[in-house]
């Protein structure tokens, strides 16, 4: 997720607040250690919030799941 996330010019918080939007969360934006965790594979992501993190990075699921 780094690696897209940095790809794509985004900061943490940027990812937390797009994502929070994307998904509807309601309790608003991703923080960015929340995003951070992801990246260092502490926490995942539901499936929602990693569709829309694809979407938002312009990188396949797959990949993201993989690395392949």
């Amino acid at each position: 997720m780094r690696a897209a996330r940095q790809r794509a010019k985004l900061s943490l918080d940027a990812v937390g607040k797009a994502l929070g939007k994307a998904t509807n969360r309601k309790r608003g934006a991703f923080s960015p250690q929340a995003v951070q965790q992801w990246e260092k594979g502490g926490t995942e992501p539901d499936h929602e919030t990693l569709t829309a993190f694809a979407r938002l990075t312009q990188v396949n699921v797959n990949w993201l799941l993989t690395g392949i």
